[in-house]
């Protein structure tokens, strides 16, 4: 048998917080939600999260509905980011998949060596081609669309239009 077919990588392991059916992970949202938009149309939102199994910070993306679950929490727990949350993802399929978020209502402020962790993943943090989600709401401008699997542009070659006369 193929290690291809026997070896499964686990989720939620790198940088990236990546859910699959079944799985439920306890996290601490860690940042408020930048925006990214994927072919013009699709708004995703991104947060830095501390993952307590993984005990590391994380990018979690997701889409309008555990954005609109944490909002729906705020009247009576306030911003997401003082309480931890369960995340459970059913299904599998862009049409079948549904989302749960629940808060946990004994959570602890978050100690130092994760305070750190998280300090040090927003340092980079939103990327540059997402936005804050207070900036958007400002000035209505949404970041430059990705398409899904697109990698950071590369700088265009240099030109000799480009170049000063005296090098030309």
């Amino acid at each position: 048998m193929s290690i291809y077919e026997t070896h499964k990588p686990a989720a939620g392991k790198g940088d990236y917080l990546k859910l699959k059916s079944g799985d439920k992970v306890k996290v601490r949202f860690a940042s408020e939600p930048a925006v990214v938009t994927y072919d013009g149309e699709r708004i995703r939102y991104q947060w830095v999260v501390f993952n307590h199994a993984e005990k590391k910070a994380q990018v979690y993306e997701a889409g309008a509905q555990v954005f609109g679950q944490l909002a729906s929490l705020y009247p009576e727990w306030g911003e997401p980011t003082e309480f931890d949350v369960t995340i459970s993802r059913e299904g599998s399929g862009q049409f079948d998949t549904s989302y749960t978020v629940t808060p946990s209502p004994k959570s602890q402020p978050l100690a130092a060596e994760a305070k750190a962790l998280v300090d040090a993943a927003l340092e980079n943090f939103p990327g540059k081609k997402s936005r804050w989600l207070s900036d958007v709401e400002l000035d209505g401008r949404l970041p430059e669309a990705l398409k899904p699997g697109a990698k950071e542009e590369e700088e265009p070659p240099i030109g000799e239009e480009d170049l000063p006369p005296e090098y030309r």
